[in-house]
């Protein structure tokens, strides 16, 4: 589950930042580099985890649904945190008027 929200995340971000321009003054390359990090870093714990426990996968994956969909929630405010902090410091990118 935490896996998929990431993974939401990381493409409806990159969608905008790639089709709005207002997502790039905003910094959403930030955000990008975010969710498709923890996007990679559960996908490589989904693969181990498949590879130790094969035969009992899906019945481990449906005790824990709820508290990966709280750890999901958690990490995609924690990106945005982290964000908001960096567009604190370093200020929306303003275009440059010809």
């Amino acid at each position: 589950m935490t896996l998929l929200l990431t993974l939401i995340s990381a493409i409806a971000v990159t969608i905008a930042y790639r089709y709005s321009e207002k997502a790039k003054v905003l910094r959403f390359r930030i955000l990008c580099y975010l969710f498709w990090g923890a996007s990679i870093m559960w996908t490589v714990d989904e693969i181990f985890v498949l590879m130790e426990e094969k035969s009992n996968y899906p019945v481990a994956f449906m005790e824990n649904v709820g508290d990966d969909a709280l750890l999901g929630i958690c990490v995609i405010v924690l990106a945005f945190a982290i964000w908001g902090v960096m567009l604190f410091f370093k200020k929306p990118m303003m275009q440059k008027q010809a």
